[in-house]
């Protein structure tokens, strides 16, 4: 509805319609709505017969704007690992999202087992980016790939390095407890999911 009231008579995209987009963007994501934001969902990004598809008008009014293409890029991530990442090189540089898209590209080719590409583009995030949870992401996904190269001290400084970002992050708890429990750390490994349970409130992750 607020779309089609900003594109009546083939008004030029503006500024309030681009925070107003950035606005519906934000909401739709907090409440993981992708069907909203890509309702074809399955091959073609670009479907302008599908039923809702957002992001597709809101790209073809603002194709510059870096966070709409993050968010694209997001959306295909899963499903579409190849036009995501060409997605996110073309932003890795922007101040404001490169720190993400960065991060996004490493967890991609860390789903692919790819773990060297994975790490080099994990370690290059903190450069980018200032936001705590991405950073988090960052280096918690680091761990996760360094353990299953058999890294495991490199690992657990992964892992301390995302709960110093986010104390008491569920993911990064369980991982460094569960590594330290395999090395017979079993009392510092309970005192750790200690601290992750009795933490109020709980860290969302």
């Amino acid at each position: 509805w607020g779309c089609q009231l900003f594109r009546r008579g083939d008004a030029a995209a503006g500024r309030l319609e681009r925070w107003w987009q950035l606005a519906a963007l934000a909401v739709a994501q907090r409440a993981e709505d992708f069907e909203f934001l890509r309702s074809d969902g399955v091959d073609d990004v670009y479907n302008p017969q599908a039923e809702i598809d957002h992001l597709f008008h809101t790209r073809r009014r603002f194709p510059d704007e870096p966070r709409f293409m993050l968010a694209d890029g997001t959306v295909a991530e899963w499903r579409r690992p190849g036009p995501a990442i060409e997605t996110f090189e073309q932003i890795e540089k922007h101040p404001d999202v490169g720190g993400e898209a960065t991060m996004r590209m490493g967890a991609i080719y860390f789903r692919q087992r790819d773990d060297d590409r994975a790490i080099v583009r994990f370690e290059q995030v903190e450069p980018k980016t200032r936001d705590p949870w991405v950073v988090y992401l960052a280096r918690y996904f680091k761990g996760q790939a360094l353990e299953r190269k058999r890294r495991p001290a490199d690992a657990e400084r992964a892992y301390r390095g995302a709960l110093a970002a986010v104390p008491g992050a569920q993911s990064a708890s369980v991982a460094l407890g569960t590594l330290l429990f395999r090395q017979d750390r079993r009392t510092e490994a309970g005192s750790l999911v200690s601290v992750m349970f009795d933490l109020r409130p709980s860290a969302v992750d």
